[in-house]
C-alpha cells in the first residue's frame, strides 16, 4: 500500500519525464530525417492532376538537393481548405483563373508579360509561364492534365521569397521554380518543327481538315503562281494535300454575272467553277464541301439576297427553283469527277436565306435543298451554317428551329473568327450543347487568322494593326499557326461530336504588288478581287461602293509572292505530328 501511494505521489513527475524524453526523440529524428522548414515548399496546382501522389513523387525526384515539396494540392483543394490554399508558396494557375486568386499574389495592376514569358511588375518577376497551350508543352505533362490555355507559376505575395528567377540568394521556392522551368518540354511527347508540337494523341479518325480556296481559278487567271515552303512552283492542290488538308470547300453562287457576262468578282464562283475546283481536289485525293449561298453573290448575316432569277417568286416556286438548282449544280460537279463529302444549305443563315426572313420560309428552302442532296449524292452529309457563336442563346435558338420544323441535316456548322467570335471555351460549349441535345455532329466551317499587319495588294484588309478587334495571338507566322491549332484542338478534343475545321480562303493572296491600277485591271477582268464594279447592279450599297481586291491577303497561308508559309504545316502536325513531305 505504501508503494502504491509513492507511485501515485510521483505520477506527475513520471509524466513530465516521459514528455521530455518523447520531445527529445522527436527532435533527434527531425534533425536526422527532415529538411529545415525554410527549405520546404508547398505547391498549389489549379489543374487536374492525373494522380496527385504521383505528381508529388515526380516533383520530389526533381527537386534540388536540400529542398523538398511537402504538399501538392490538387485542383479541387480550394473547395475544402482555402486557408491552406492561400498559404502555399507557389501556384500553377490557368490564365483564366488568375483573377480568382489575385489576392494571393502581388497586385496585378501595372503588370505585363515580357518577351521571355515572364509576368513583370516594377522590374520584378512575379509569374512565369510553365504551360504553353499552343505548343502543348510545359512542366510534368505526364502527370498534370492541363486545360487548353496557358498556365502560369506565381509566388505567394506574403511568403517573403526573393522574387527573381536569376541572381544570388535564391530561397527554396525560387529554387523549385527554377527546376520547374527547367522541366518545361520534358514530357513524353515530341515537338515538331518550328515549335508546333503534336500531342500524344492524334486527331480522331476521319477528322476533316479543310481549306476554302474558292478564289483560286480567278487568282490563277490573274497570273498568281503557288510555291511550296522550299520555293518550288507546284499546283496549289498538291501543296495543300501534302500539308494535311483532306477537304476543299468551294462556294457556289447562282449567277454571279451581269447581262453582258461581266463577273461580279470574289472568284466568280458559279457551279462550273466549283466543278473544276472539285475535279482538281479529287485528283489529289481530297473531298469537296459544296457551300451553296443561294444568292448571286456574297451571302452572310447582313445580306441574303435572292438570286436575280428568283425575283417575284412565291415561297413554293422559290423552293422548287432551289431544289432544281441544287440538284443540277451537284450533277455538274459530280460529272467533273469531284468527290462530294458535304453540302451546305446556305451560308451564315442567321435568320435569313435567299431573301426570306421568316423561319417557315427559311426551313422550306432548306428542306428543298436537303431533298436534292439526298437524291443526287446520298453519301454526302448535309450541313447548316450559322455564325456569331458569342451571342448568348443564338445557337440554341437556331438548332431549336431546325428541330421544330424537322429539317433533315447531319452537321451544325459554325464560323469562328477569333477577332470577333468570343472565346474557344464558349465555342466548345455552344456547339457541344447542340450536339448533345439534338444528336448532331458539329464543326467550324470557317476560321482564319492574320500572319502580318501588312497589306500587299493596295486594298485594305479586314483586320490590321488599326482594327478594333480581339487579338489573342500575335500577327505572326507562329501566331497564325497557334491560332489555327487552338481551334482544331478545341473542336477535336473539347467539343462533343466535333468532326472538323475548315480554314477560309487560305490561298487568296495579292495578284500583284506593283500598283493599285495594275491590280484593279485584273480584279475587274478576272474576278480575283472580293468584288468588281459590275457587282453594283446586284449589291449597290456594299460592292457598289467598296469593290476592289483581296481583304484577306494577310490571312492566307502564302506570302505575296505565292510561297507557302511555315504555318501551313500546322494541319499536318495536328494530324500526325510529322513534317509533311514536300
Amino acid at each position: 500500500m505504501r508503494v502504491l501511494r509513492r507511485i501515485v505521489s510521483r505520477f506527475y513527475v513520471y509524466i513530465l519525464w516521459f514528455f521530455l524524453a518523447f520531445l527529445a526523440v522527436g527532435l533527434l529524428f527531425s534533425r536526422l530525417g527532415d529538411t529545415d522548414a525554410a527549405h520546404k515548399v508547398t505547391l498549389f496546382a489549379d489543374v487536374p492532376a492525373m494522380e496527385d501522389a504521383a505528381l508529388a513523387a515526380k516533383l520530389e525526384e526533381e527537386m534540388p538537393e536540400g529542398i523538398r515539396m511537402i504538399k501538392v494540392h490538387p485542383f479541387s483543394y480550394a473547395m475544402f481548405d482555402s486557408d491552406n490554399l492561400l498559404s502555399a508558396d507557389l501556384y500553377i494557375i490557368p490564365a483564366s483563373h488568375v483573377e480568382d486568386y489575385a489576392g494571393s499574389f502581388r497586385s496585378l495592376a501595372g503588370a505585363s508579360f515580357d518577351a521571355e514569358g515572364g509576368y513583370v511588375r516594377d522590374g520584378e518577376l512575379w509569374g512565369v509561364r510553365v504551360w504553353d497551350a499552343a505548343r502543348g508543352e510545359g512542366i510534368a505533362a505526364d502527370y498534370i492534365d492541363y486545360p487548353d490555355e496557358d498556365c502560369w507559376l506565381f509566388f505567394n505575395a506574403g511568403s517573403g521569397h526573393i522574387r527573381s528567377i536569376s541572381g544570388e540568394g535564391d530561397d527554396a521556392a525560387i529554387a523549385v521554380a527554377r527546376r520547374l522551368l527547367a522541366m518545361r518540354g520534358e514530357s513524353s511527347t515530341e515537338r515538331g518543327e518550328d515549335g508546333m508540337r503534336e500531342p500524344a494523341q492524334g486527331l480522331p479518325e476521319g477528322f476533316l481538315l479543310g481549306m476554302d480556296v474558292s478564289s483560286v481559278l480567278a487568282e490563277e487567271r490573274s497570273g498568281v503562281k503557288y510555291y511550296d515552303v522550299d520555293g518550288n512552283e507546284r499546283d496549289l492542290f498538291a501543296i495543300l494535300a501534302d500539308n494535311g488538308i483532306n477537304t476543299i470547300r468551294v462556294r457556289v453562287w447562282n449567277d454571279p454575272y451581269d447581262a453582258n457576262g461581266n463577273g461580279y468578282g470574289g472568284g466568280n464562283c458559279d457551279a462550273a467553277a466549283a466543278a473544276e475546283i472539285g475535279r482538281r481536289a479529287a485528283e489529289h485525293g481530297m473531298g469537296l464541301l459544296v457551300d451553296f449561298h443561294y444568292s448571286d453573290f456574297w451571302a452572310d448575316p447582313g445580306k441574303q439576297f435572292a438570286p436575280k432569277a428568283w425575283a417575284g417568286m412565291t415561297i413554293g416556286e422559290k423552293s422548287e427553283a432551289l431544289f432544281s438548282f441544287t440538284r443540277e449544280s451537284l450533277e455538274t460537279i459530280l460529272a467533273a469527277g469531284a468527290r462530294i463529302r458535304m453540302v451546305q444549305l446556305g451560308n451564315e443563315t442567321n435568320g435569313a436565306l435567299a431573301g426570306e426572313t421568316s423561319w417557315p420560309n427559311i426551313l422550306s428552302l432548306m428542306a428543298a435543298g436537303a431533298r436534292a442532296v439526298r437524291e443526287t449524292c446520298p453519301e454526302a452529309q448535309i450541313a447548316v451554317h450559322f455564325t456569331d457563336p458569342e451571342k448568348a442563346g443564338s445557337y440554341a435558338f437556331y438548332a431549336g428551329k431546325l428541330d421544330e420544323y424537322g429539317l433533315d441535316y447531319d452537321v451544325f456548322a459554325s464560323s469562328y473568327y477569333p477577332f470577333w467570335h468570343g472565346t474557344l471555351d464558349n465555342l466548345a460549349a455552344v456547339l457541344s450543347a447542340v450536339a448533345e441535345r439534338y444528336g448532331k455532329q458539329v464543326m467550324v466551317v470557317e476560321t482564319s487568322y492574320a500572319w502580318t499587319d501588312e497589306d500587299s495588294d493596295f486594298f485594305a484588309n479586314t483586320v490590321s494593326a488599326q482594327s478594333a478587334v480581339d487579338r489573342p495571338w500575335p500577327y505572326t507566322v507562329q501566331g497564325q499557326a497557334e491560332a489555327v491549332r487552338a481551334v482544331i484542338d478545341t473542336v477535336a478534343r473539347r467539343t462533343t461530336n466535333g468532326i472538323g475545321v475548315v480554314y477560309w480562303e487560305g490561298a487568296w493572296i495579292s495578284v500583284g504588288t506593283n500598283s493599285w491600277e495594275e491590280n484593279r485591271e485584273k480584279w475587274e477582268r478576272d474576278g480575283s478581287g472580293w468584288a468588281s464594279s459590275f457587282a453594283a447592279e446586284y449589291d449597290p450599297e456594299d460592292a457598289g461602293r467598296w469593290y476592289g481586291g483581296s481583304a484577306v491577303d494577310n490571312q492566307a497561308f502564302f506570302d505575296a509572292s505565292g510561297r507557302a508559309l511555315e504555318s501551313l504545316k500546322v494541319f499536318s502536325f495536328a494530324r500526325t505530328g510529322a513534317a509533311p513531305e514536300t
